[in-house]
């Protein structure tokens, strides 16, 4: 902030817009927090806040600690006796739980509103109506009214009260304030649940646990989805965690050594027992399915018994030759790749926190092939996405006979020359 009290972004500053209104939500955010600071100035009731913050950050008063925390919320009884800092961290949080199903760090609006100044409320809805909601999820999905019904969300208005939760993942009402339509270049296709690669989602398990992150994170992490009931599902494989099929099994990649009659492991690792793969045809089948279906059976340390009931070996992956990422499939049925993903750099108000893949380990890109179905293998330069489910084709969810036999009978010849294995 300047001393006439205007804020200058610098043209090259990443935090830098032409126009904040048609920006991501994460500069959107940053733009609430400074524009606090604006109104800070203008406020005669912002002198305290200013004073505390120059003594709590002068390094010779003694000052230190992180002005941006505002700690618990329900705990602050008093918006004014806040530094700056945290009255603009608690607007832009605001800002976010407007936009991101009513919940944002653990709070729900109505948590924020409690707190916050009426007229500082005013001024925040006034400022508000030159921003939107941006709709991360594909027209006809289904949201939870707080009364019970569904809606799809392009149905959803301002003033209508969806099902969100608070900060202890109970369940409460969160009342829509704006809505907004937008054009992206990707969708993913979770099952079902058609929503953008960087839309913020709640994490349940792994290593982003409780935290909200891009979808694309929650995949490539291997984490979950939680569920209206509380419950959970792993975003990747869509089985509940806890599963059968959320067990992990010893996996190994195999090849022919040239010249003879044995192969030799070339990958090795562990995939979950839901991990599915998805024919060109559009049908997919899961490891566990391929494992049953052959007269194997599991052992507990994870590897299969096969059929004569005494083989213990690990499951061999004959589909591609590396071990499936946990991300593949739901890649696959949605029809894009990781460097699509990455080059639209669509993000919302949380940039991805799995680092972008490097050169060549960008998960399988795609080529066409049987009347319009990508599968795994050459380049891929190519507009929008449109994922398999919305074509029309045909989804099965297993392999047919003659497919699932010819897998059948080529697992069975890899487990029977494993003794002749170089390593």
């Amino acid at each position: 902030m300047a001393p006439n009290g205007n804020i200058y972004f610098h043209e090259y500053s990443p935090n830098y817009s032409s126009d904040f209104s048609k920006t991501n939500l994460g500069l959107q955010a940053h733009f609430v927090h400074e524009m606090m600071h604006v109104q800070q100035y203008q406020s005669s009731s912002a002198l305290g806040p200013f004073k505390n913050l120059f003594f709590e950050r002068n390094p010779f008063m003694g000052g230190g600690g992180d002005y941006y925390d505002y700690g618990d919320l329900g705990s602050v009884s008093d918006f004014n006796s806040l530094n700056i800092e945290q009255q603009a961290q608690i607007m832009s949080h605001y800002f976010l739980a407007q936009r991101l199903g009513g919940n944002y760090n653990g709070y729900n609006i109505e948590d924020f509103e409690k707190l916050i100044p009426e007229e500082i409320l005013q001024s925040a809805a006034d400022f508000n109506d030159h921003f939107g909601i941006e709709r991360c999820f594909l027209a006809g999905t289904p949201i939870s009214m707080w009364d019970g019904t569904e809606k799809p969300i392009e149905f959803v208005k301002p003033g209508d009260v969806v099902t969100s939760y608070d900060k202890h993942g109970k369940l409460v009402p969160g009342r829509v304030s704006k809505t907004k339509e937008n054009r992206v270049k990707h969708i993913l296709d979770v099952f079902g649940l058609m929503l953008t690669p960087g839309h913020v989602t709640l994490c349940g398990d792994g290593e982003f646990e409780g935290q909200h992150v891009p979808m694309i994170d929650i995949l490539r992490s291997d984490g979950a989805l939680v569920l209206e009931d509380g419950s959970m599902k792993r975003a990747a494989t869509n089985f509940a965690v806890g599963s059968v099929e959320d067990r992990f099994v010893h996996t190994i990649v195999t090849e022919d050594v040239p010249g003879t009659d044995s192969v030799r492991v070339i990958k090795s690792g562990r995939i979950r027992l839901g991990t599915r793969f998805m024919h060109p045809t559009g049908a997919d089948i899961t490891v566990l399915e391929i494992i049953r279906r052959t007269g194997g059976t599991l052992t507990d340390d994870g590897y299969v018994v096969l059929s004569d009931g005494f083989t213990k070996t690990p499951f061999i992956w004959t589909f591609t030759n590396r071990l499936p990422k946990p991300e593949d499939f739901v890649l696959q049925r949605s029809q894009v790749t990781l460097a699509d993903i990455y080059e639209a750099d669509e993000w919302e108000a949380v940039a991805p926190q799995v680092p972008p893949p490097y050169r060549g380990e960008a998960g399988p890109s795609f080529v066409s092939i049987n009347g319009g179905l990508l599968a795994p293998g050459g380049e891929d330069n190519r507009p929008p996405n449109i994922p398999v489910s919305m074509r029309g084709a045909a989804n099965q969810p297993t392999m047919s006979r003659k497919q699932r036999r010819a897998h059948e009978a080529k697992q069975r010849k890899q487990a029977k020359r494993m003794a002749r294995t170089a390593h």
